[in-house]
């Protein structure tokens, strides 16, 4: 009743499928796990499909993206931004988004796309460290404290007026 997706490497192969009461667990012949998708319960068709393994597939061909479901579900501003790359751009791009979706989820590497596309930044890193930004969890650190025979200084507060009159016009003036 309930369909699970597995890895494009095995289309129209055989599988073996591990029951559990929590999960679905595609394995090769071997045993090996292919993917795992949360068990689906209910009388309703439904489907679990895990991006991962195509992200991967089409970051080594991005020309077929267009032609994917993937595609479809982009929304229109990283269509027309993935459109506009060169394939070896647009693989590297499928290469964090398939990254990124490991971290947390499809989705959320999407949105990350998205509105790194709305601050005008395209490039791999700063969708990792929007990604970063958004989606996980800042580590919040006490204060060092510092043992008492320690002792405490006065702030330092640099006079950054002094340097910029140093520095002239363009730095044409040397101190």
């Amino acid at each position: 009743m309930h369909e699970y997706s597995t890895a494009p490497k095995y289309a129209n192969q055989y599988v073996l499928v591990k029951l559990t009461a929590f999960h679905i667990i595609v394995l090769d012949e071997s045993y090996r796990e292919i993917v795992r998708h949360e068990r689906l319960y209910g009388d309703h068709k439904q489907q679990s499909m895990q991006w991962l393994p195509y992200l991967t597939q089409l970051a080594r061909r991005p020309g077929a993206l267009k032609y994917t479901g993937i595609y479809q579900m982009l929304p229109q501003p990283v269509k027309e931004y993935m459109d506009d790359l060169s394939k070896q751009d647009k693989g590297k791009v499928l290469r964090a988004i398939a990254a990124l979706t490991q971290k947390s989820s499809f989705e959320k590497a999407v949105e990350t796309v998205s509105i790194a596309l709305s601050y005008g930044a395209t490039d791999v890193d700063s969708l990792v460290n929007l990604h970063s930004r958004l989606h996980e969890k800042a580590l919040q650190l006490e204060p060092v404290r510092l043992p008492e025979r320690i002792p405490q200084l006065k702030r330092y507060e640099p006079n950054l007026v002094a340097y910029d009159n140093c520095l002239g016009k363009a730095g044409g003036r040397r101190c």
